[in-house]
C-alpha cells in the first residue's frame, strides 16, 4: 500500500497532537498539581494518537475507523485526569495516587489494542475468505439514497414511539440507520461533485435537520456526536485529510446539547421509566424544540456557567475515575465476575423476533449496584458499563490486556470485510453506520458488538441487490488486493 499523495495532512495532525499534549500537561503544571500519573496518561495519549498519524501518511484502510476509535478511547480514559477540579460525589474520594494503577492498566490495555490490530494474527485465517464489492453508479445512487433516507426516517419515528421495544425492535433499529446511510451517500457524491446543487441544499437544509431533530427528541446528545463522527470519518476516508472546520463546528454544536440534556431530562423524562414518553411525531417535534431552546440558553450563559458546563461534560465523558473506583473495590469488596457479563452475548445473538421473551440481565443496573454508584432503591437508572472496565471486573489486569487484544481482532475482522480499499462505495457508507455504533466504548461488549452482527448481514443482503455489477459496465478497474489484506 502506497503513501498518501501529500504528507501535509499527516504533518498538520502530528503538530496538533504535540500541541494538544503540551496544552493538557500545562493545566496541572500551572496549578501546581502535576503528578507522575500525568506522564503515564501522556504516554497513553501518544499510543492513541499514533494510529491516525500513521493513517494520514499511509492510508491502508478505506475509512479511519480504528484510528478514530483510539481517539475515542483517549477522550474517555485520559482527558479528565488533566483537569484540576474534583470529580463527582461518587469518585471524589480518589486522588492522583489512586489513579496510578488504573493509568498503567489503561496504558497496557491500549498498547494491546493497537499492537493487536496491526499484527492481526487472525488474518492467517481471514486471508483465505473472499471479499464482496458493493459499487454504485452516481445517478442510481442518488435515487436509492433518497429512498434510504425516507425509509430510515420512518424507522427512526418508530423508535421514538416505542416500536423498538417490540419483538421487531431490531428490525426497526436497522431501518432507522438507513437515514444516516442516505445522508452519507449524498455527502460522498457531493464531495466528488456528482451531486446537483439542489440536492446538496436539500441534504443540509432539510435532511440533516430533520434527522437530528427527531434523533435528539429523547433528550440524548449522542445522535449529534454519532452524526459528527460519521461525517468526519466519511470526509477523512474520502479526502485523506482532517476536516478541522467540521470538527470545530461539530464541537460547538454538541457542547450546548451535552450540557442542556440534564435540565431537559429533569423537565421531560418520566420518573418511572427513566425516558421520554412519546406517542407520535408531534410529541417528538415538541421535545426537540424544547431541547433546542434549553441548549440555546447554555450558549448565552455567563462564563461561570460555561466553566461548570465544561466540568459537567468532562465528568460525563470520563471513565478513568470509574476504572479507579472499580479497581479500588475489586476484589477486596466485590468479587470478580469471571465472565458472567459476557454470557449475555449468547442471548444477544438471537433476534427478539424469534425469542420475544429472551432474558435481559440489565447489566447497567447490576454494575451500578455492585459498585454502589446507584442507590439501593434505584431500579430504573442504568449506568454505562464500559468495555475496558468490564474486562477488569471479570478477569482483572490480565483480562484487560488479553481482552483488549481480542477486541482488536474483532475490530480487524469487521474491517477486513467492510473497510478495505476494494469494498466499493455502498459498503463504505454501510460501514460508517456500523462503525459509529462501535464507537460506544462506554457500553458493555455484548450490547455493542452483538447488536451490529445483524446489521452487517442485512447490509450485505441489501447491498447485493442495489450494487452496480460489472455486467452493466459501470464498475471501475479492478483494484489489486493490498499485501496486508
Amino acid at each position: 500500500m502506497g503513501y498518501a499523495k501529500s504528507p501535509l495532512p499527516g504533518l498538520i495532525f502530528f503538530c496538533v497532537t504535540v500541541m494538544t499534549i503540551l496544552l493538557l500537561n500545562s493545566i496541572p503544571a500551572a496549578a501546581g498539581k502535576y503528578h507522575t500519573v500525568h506522564i503515564i496518561y501522556t504516554m497513553t495519549l501518544i499510543v492513541c494518537f499514533t494510529p491516525m498519524t500513521v493513517y494520514l501518511f499511509r492510508p491502508t484502510d478505506r475509512l479511519p475507523f480504528f484510528q478514530m476509535i483510539c481517539l475515542v478511547y483517549a477522550i474517555h480514559y485520559t482527558l479528565y485526569p488533566f483537569y484540576t477540579t474534583p470529580h463527582t460525589v461518587f469518585f471524589d474520594y480518589l486522588t492522583y495516587k489512586d489513579l496510578m494503577k488504573p493509568s498503567i492498566v489503561t496504558l497496557f490495555g491500549m498498547l494491546a489494542l493497537v499492537i493487536g490490530y496491526y499484527t492481526r494474527p487472525i488474518n492467517l485465517v481471514l486471508r483465505y475468505i473472499p471479499h464482496m464489492q458493493l459499487n454504485w453508479e452516481p445517478k442510481s445512487a442518488r435515487l436509492i439514497s433518497l429512498g434510504f433516507f425516507f425509509v430510515g426516517f420512518f424507522g427512526l419515528l418508530g423508535m421514538k414511539t416505542g416500536l423498538d421495544t417490540s419483538s421487531a425492535g431490531q428490525l426497526i433499529n436497522f431501518l432507522a440507520n438507513f437515514s444516516i446511510v442516505g445522508i452519507l451517500a449524498f455527502y460522498i457524491l457531493q464531495m466528488r461533485k456528482q451531486m446537483p446543487k439542489p440536492f446538496s441544499i436539500m441534504i443540509w437544509a432539510f435532511f440533516v435537520p430533520a434527522y437530528l431533530g427527531l434523533s435528539i427528541s429523547g433528550g440524548n446528545s449522542g445522535p449529534i456526536a454519532s452524526f459528527g463522527l460519521a461525517v468526519i470519518m466519511t470526509y477523512i476516508g474520502e479526502k485523506k485529510k482532517i476536516p478541522w472546520v467540521v470538527i470545530v463546528l461539530a464541537v460547538m454544536a454538541l457542547f450546548p446539547f451535552m450540557y442542556a440534556k440534564f435540565e431537559f431530562r429533569d423537565q421531560v423524562w418520566d420518573a418511572h421509566s427513566a425516558k421520554v414518553e412519546q406517542k407520535g411525531l408531534g410529541d417528538a417535534a415538541e421535545n426537540s424544540a424544547k431541547f433546542g431552546k434549553i441548549a440555546a440558553q447554555a450558549v448565552t450563559a455567563d462564563p461561570e456557567v460555561i466553566k461548570f458546563a465544561l466540568q459537567a461534560i468532562g465528568v460525563r465523558l470520563d471513565i478513568s475515575y470509574m476504572l479507579a473506583h472499580v479497581m479500588d473495590m475489586t476484589p477486596k469488596r466485590v468479587d470478580y465476575l469471571y465472565g458472567l457479563s459476557y454470557k449475555d452475548l449468547i442471548w444477544k445473538l438471537i433476534p427478539r423476533v424469534i425469542l420475544p421473551d429472551k432474558p435481559d440481565p440489565k447489566l447497567g443496573q447490576l454494575f451500578g449496584h455492585m459498585y454502589q454508584i446507584l442507590a439501593i432503591d434505584d431500579t430504573t437508572t442504568s449506568i454505562n458499563f464500559p468495555q475496558l472496565v468490564e474486562l477488569y471486573v471479570n478477569f482483572g489486569i490480565v483480562g484487560v490486556i488479553l481482552g483488549m487484544f481480542i477486541i482488536s481482532q474483532v475490530y480487524w475482522v469487521i474491517c477486513y470485510f467492510m473497510n478495505g480499499r476494494h469494498v466499493g462505495d455502498w459498503l463504505a457508507v454501510f460501514s460508517v453506520s456500523i462503525f459509529t455504533g462501535l464507537f460506544r466504548v462506554e457500553s458493555n461488549f455484548s450490547l455493542v458488538v452483538a447488536g451490529i452482527i445483524y446489521h452487517v448481514l442485512l447490509y450485505y443482503v441489501v447491498g447485493f441487490f442495489i450494487r452496480t455489477t460489472a455486467k452493466r459496465g459501470t464498475r471501475g478497474p479492478r483494484i489489486p488486493r493490498p499485501l496486508n489484506y
